[in-house]
């Protein structure tokens, strides 16, 4: 059960109301989440305003989604995990690329070594070394684009301890269950 509900328009102001109404005939629905936050402007306007920003930085839209992966599978958040499947299906990446970033993998060799970065972030929270830099920067990443990686996953962990904390009703079709590695001997 949710710890929050999802607002209804009638219970927001006009300017949100505004901001959802946008949000559905750009999306086809408001999601839940939004709804949620739409109980605080200001949060749902912190959420909008970096998610636009986010979006016209120079990482790939694929990229930023699967960094979205990675991040939510980290953070067990399944609303992320049903929303970012569900994005990431909608903008062309395949299931079995969508299983491999919710592992911090990629086939892509540059996106291979973002989303191990994305991973090693998330798991020393932060505690990284020059190597870990000098590998991206190897792979073909600017500072900036070093910046980004780092802001969208600091980005999609808000939305993960949100939608944790709230319990936020999932209304995308649930994320399948990660495939079952072959162990390598």
């Amino acid at each position: 059960m949710a710890n929050i509900n999802p607002v209804t328009l009638e219970q927001t102001n006009e300017k949100v109301q505004q901001q959802l109404t946008s949000l559905e005939k750009k999306l086809g629905m408001i999601p839940n989440m939004m709804k949620v936050l739409a109980h605080s402007p200001a949060a749902l306007n912190f959420y909008l305003a970096g998610s636009e920003a986010l979006s016209k930085g120079t990482l790939s839209g694929q990229l930023r989604e699967q960094i979205a992966l990675v991040t939510a599978q980290a953070s067990e958040c399944q609303y992320c995990l049903a929303a970012h499947s569900a994005i990431g299906q909608s903008i062309g990446l395949s299931d079995e690329t969508i299983q491999d970033a919710r592992q911090g993998q990629a086939t892509d060799p540059k996106t291979n070594v973002a989303l191990e970065f994305a991973q090693k972030l998330l798991n020393t929270h932060g505690q990284l070394s020059q190597n870990d830099f000098d590998l991206l920067r190897q792979a073909g990443f600017s500072n900036g684009n070093i910046a980004e990686i780092i802001s969208n996953v600091s980005f999609n962990l808000f939305t993960n301890l949100f939608n944790i904390s709230t319990q936020t009703e999932i209304d995308f079709p649930k994320a399948p269950k990660l495939s079952k590695t072959i162990a390598q001997y």
